[in-house]
């Protein structure tokens, strides 16, 4: 697995345990929750061994975290319409009828990697992510995570409602009333 961050402990007042020094100090993984899924999955090295959450954390300690080893993914070539693209994250317009993700082949999460450049930065992820959904009869704009930071950053714009969907319907026949719906 390929170290994709590393921290050397600093001068550290009072003995803490790794599960809370770790908040923060990894770019890529900025939560407790996120921390404990890492230290589970043996993603998390203290001084080159797997670290476990009761460890205490010491000055000196060399922290690395891992990138995951996630299985090969199944390409499915569906060509689609890339509008913006950088190292960082991409924007493509998925079309109606394709699911965005999910346990199916014909996804638009597997047509990524057949549409996009894998990301030459540090914290690359594996395969591009889409940070967002939309449903399977829906087409639009779609945001793609290519690196870690990129799916952090975006996901927590879109809990803080930095980031905002809209959406335009067409209908058939006679409306009873105008508004505007949520």
């Amino acid at each position: 697995m390929k170290v994709i961050e590393k921290h050397i402990v600093p001068k550290i007042e009072a003995p803490i345990r790794l599960q809370e020094y770790a908040v923060g100090i990894f770019k890529t993984l900025p939560t407790r929750s996120g921390i404990k899924k890492a230290i589970k999955k043996q993603l998390i090295l203290l001084n080159g061994k797997p670290a476990n959450t009761g460890d205490w954390i010491e000055e000196g300690q060399v922290l690395e975290l891992r990138q995951e080893d996630l299985p090969q993914k199944k390409i499915f070539q569906l060509k689609l319409r890339v509008i913006f693209e950088d190292e960082f994250l991409a924007v493509i317009e998925k079309p109606s009828g394709y699911p965005t993700n999910g346990n199916y082949f014909k996804t638009i999460e597997n047509a990524l990697p057949y549409n996009l450049k894998t990301s030459e930065e540090e914290d690359a992820l594996p395969y591009p992510i889409p940070v967002h959904r939309l449903d399977n009869p829906t087409s639009g704009l779609l945001i793609i995570a290519k690196t870690k930071n990129a799916q952090v950053k975006l996901n927590q714009a879109f809990e803080a409602k930095e980031i905002q969907k809209s959406y335009l319907a067409i209908v058939s026949g006679a409306m009873v009333s105008e508004g505007v719906f949520n």
